[in-house]
């Protein structure tokens, strides 16, 4: 009986949470689009910003949940309650919310795309341009668009990127959590994680809450670094030195100089993940047009759950024979990020965004045109 209704436990569980990863992983993606779709080329980077605040914030929130929560009696249950309910408020506020202009245009509703671009115009204040939108409409969503010329050398590059993203971002939350369990270079000094019951079992103490909320607070300086950096430098140039900057670090913690070291370093070094988080969520959307922005978004956004999964897997497998063994492996992903970003050539920086152009003729008001079949970036309709 016991063993049925463990069966019947993970099996609900392994459901509800493939469930849940519908709405969590494709709601990220599409904000970030929607977002980067609507807010002229000098925003975006900010806009990413904000973004990832929130995402930080809402880790924040469940690492003070958990503190408070975790200990009591169907703790967990409190947990997930208090996470689902604040999620509700998207159904509301999304009724409030209008369609990217630019995917009106593609999809050959050129009228309710003047009706946002009106509402956009009245907003800022700033009277709308008179003209004619001409729909040149194209077939959105295929995949193998993504990867076909001319966008097979970025698309695969910046698969390796997410991949390799999600790999050390998760990785290092759990390595870090284990190198203080394991006492890594005295690393529990201040901050000890776990006691054993008189059973032998390994529990884990409040303080790796705060651990975690320690790490998402740690997170914050390269999120707001990120942003600025793609606008000063260049998104390319943002690329190669956070991801070069991560490997030195990452091999730094190979060599034991003491615990408030390792902090340093750790803070350094997830400084440098942030950044290069940033930079990828700016970058993509950016260089895709229209008709696959989206879909390049989700497919290589899902792709990188790979990543993910990688990562976990090899900290909790690798973490048990030796910390070292895992510090290797973030130091190789890392390198291979840092290699892949080398062949990365399209800049995005002060780019529009790659869907049409305004056609200004003679003695006449500008005409709209979607021309998405032309990859070259011209004068977006909504910039």
């Amino acid at each position: 009986k016991q063993w049925y209704q463990r069966r019947v436990a993970i099996t609900a569980g392994i459901l509800c949470r493939s469930l849940t990863g519908f709405g969590i992983g494709s709601s990220y993606g599409v904000s970030v689009v929607y977002a980067q779709e609507l807010v002229p080329k000098e925003k975006r980077s900010f806009t990413g910003m904000l973004l990832n605040v929130f995402w930080i914030s809402g880790g924040i929130y469940e690492c003070v949940l958990a503190f408070f929560v975790m200990g009591l009696e169907n703790g967990w249950r409190i947990q997930i309650l208090a996470t689902v309910i604040p999620c509700y408020a998207t159904l509301v506020i999304i009724h409030f919310l209008d369609e990217s202009p630019r995917y009106l245009v593609i999809t050959g509703q050129a009228e309710k795309a003047r009706e946002v671009l009106v509402k956009i115009s009245e907003q800022n204040g700033k009277p709308m341009l008179k003209g004619e939108i001409v729909v040149s409409q194209q077939h959105c969503g295929e995949y193998s668009a993504v990867f076909k010329s001319p966008h097979t050398k970025t698309s695969l590059s910046v698969m390796v990127l997410f991949i390799c993203n999600m790999w050390t971002s998760y990785g290092a939350l759990f390595m870090v959590a284990d190198m203080m369990s394991y006492g890594y270079c005295s690393m529990s000094e201040f901050f000890d994680v776990i006691y054993v019951t008189e059973n032998g079992c390994i529990n884990y103490t409040k303080a790796e809450y705060i651990f975690y909320l320690c790490v998402a607070v740690l997170g914050i300086p390269g999120y707001l670094i990120g942003p600025w950096s793609t606008e000063t430098i260049g998104r390319l140039n943002t690329f190669y030195y956070s991801t070069w900057g991560g490997t030195v670090v990452t091999i730094l913690m190979l060599i034991c100089f003491g615990s408030i070291i390792i902090y340093a370093e750790l803070f350094v070094m997830l400084s440098f993940y942030a950044i290069f988080n940033s930079v990828l969520w700016i970058y993509t959307p950016e260089y895709y047009p229209t008709y696959i922005r989206t879909t390049a978004v989700g497919l290589l956004n899902g792709i990188s759950k790979l990543g993910a999964a990688g990562g976990v897997f090899t900290t909790e497998v690798l973490d048990t024979v030796s910390i070292t063994y895992t510090l290797y492996t973030y130091i190789v992903i890392s390198l291979i990020a840092a290699l892949t970003t080398l062949v990365l050539d399209s800049e995005t920086k002060g780019t529009v965004l790659r869907d049409g152009r305004i056609q200004f003729v003679e003695n006449t008001q500008p005409t709209y045109r979607s021309i998405e079949n032309d990859d070259r970036n011209q004068e977006s309709t909504v910039e």
